[in-house]
């Protein structure tokens, strides 16, 4: 009896390690990988996706992504090379990746054709402490967030933190959520890496930094010789009232890099959850090869942009309907009030009013400011978004 025991488990052994061996050859993996695979549980088979994020996690210099290990669910191989793109460029948790000097290549061989990066890395953030920082600067923020906002007011208020925090200004990590977070110094891609990090830590609404261009001419130029600079903002997906749609949000153009008298930011609205028909109308592109659109929902839903869900907008010039929208703004403690015209002619109403000092002293006196300076937005074909705005306080 004890003999024929033996000899079944012998048999189980035999067969264990003989699908052992035969799983790590079949999916490519060594036995160590296997045994982590299935304690990680991971998938055995198209792990690419899975060295590329352990790659990058592990500051490894050299990660090659082999098509015969990649996951088509995630990505056709064919948009390959723009997702790791994607992944490692526009990834605020890859703060320690030094975006400039990380470089790829490929290698067409058929079925083992390959995606070849090199990741840079500032070895400086590579540490724990660096991590630590950058969890005490958005945790000081995130702590300040009002109890039971909506998400859209949740939204807008770290939209405001990010353009308070930071500054528009070059440096050595200025496309990185650290930059802008512990620094407080970042160009667009630090500053929307630092949008889609809050909002993630803050739970809730789903965020994302894209790349694109801020006019057609830098996208006409996107694959020159010599091509101009792109530029990175977010979309956000939003439930509110009943509405279900994503936005995009700009805090890098909405920060317009003056304070007030009494050191206070001005900022501007005209950037948070806009359309894509303001977005087309003022000419900015979206680099839609790095960014599967298929996951957003609507997004010529207006109903949150901020002047149409703040009762902003202006159908035609009325003093007391300019007033209203201002003083509301005001109470709010908005330094920057402003309203959106329906038109270019609308706007000029508005401009060609604010700039007679009759209406300039009454304005002065219903909202109860000494002064006030304007400034209005506008694109020269007259169909984008037309804004004007107050600054109080301007030194």
């Amino acid at each position: 009896m004890e003999k024929k025991q033996r000899g079944k488990l012998k048999f189980f052994l035999v067969m264990l390690v003989a699908v052992i061996f035969g799983t790590s050859f079949f999916t490519d993996l060594s036995i160590p990988e296997l045994f982590e695979a299935i304690r990680n549980r991971e998938p055995l088979i198209n792990r690419a996706h899975i060295d590329l994020i352990k790659g990058v996690e592990e500051k490894k210099t050299e990660i090659i992504i082999s098509k015969s290990r990649w996951d088509t669910d995630i990505c056709a191989w064919s948009k390959t090379n723009d997702y790791v793109m994607d992944f490692v460029q526009a990834n605020p948790h890859n703060f320690y990746v030094d975006i400039r000097n990380t470089k790829f290549s490929t290698r067409e061989e058929g079925v083992e054709s390959t995606i070849i990066l090199q990741p840079a890395y500032f070895e400086e953030l590579c540490n724990e402490t660096a991590r630590q920082k950058l969890e005490i600067a958005a945790n000081e923020i995130i702590q300040t967030i009002p109890a039971g906002v909506s998400e859209w007011e949740k939204a807008k208020f770290l939209h405001d933190a990010v353009i308070r925090r930071v500054t528009y200004e070059e440096g050595k990590y200025d496309q990185t959520a650290y930059g802008a977070l512990v620094e407080g110094k970042a160009v667009c891609m630090g500053y929307a890496m630092a949008y889609e990090y809050l909002m993630e830590k803050a739970g809730g609404i789903e965020c994302d930094t894209v790349l694109g261009y801020g006019d057609s001419i830098s996208a006409g130029m996107k694959d020159a010789m010599i091509p101009l600079p792109g530029h990175a903002w977010n979309l956000i997906h939003l439930e509110e009232g009943g509405v279900s749609a994503s936005y995009y949000v700009d805090t890098t153009w909405d920060d317009i890099g003056r304070t007030d008298t009494q050191g206070q930011d001005y900022i501007s609205y005209r950037w948070f959850c806009t359309t894509q028909e303001d977005m087309d109308k003022e000419n900015r592109y979206l680099d839609t090869e790095v960014l599967d659109m298929s996951q957003w929902g609507n997004l010529n839903d207006n109903r949150l942009n901020y002047y149409i869900y703040t009762n902003a907008v202006m159908e035609q010039y009325s003093y007391d309907e300019l007033v209203a929208i201002l003083r509301r703004q005001i109470e709010e403690g908005n330094n920057f009030p402003g309203v959106r015209a329906v038109s270019a002619e609308v706007l000029f109403d508005i401009e060609y009013a604010l700039g007679t000092q009759e209406v300039g002293q009454q304005l002065s006196r219903d909202l109860g400011i000494d002064s006030y300076a304007y400034t209005t937005h506008k694109d020269y074909l007259g169909d984008g978004l037309h804004c004007c705005n107050i600054y109080l306080n301007l030194e």
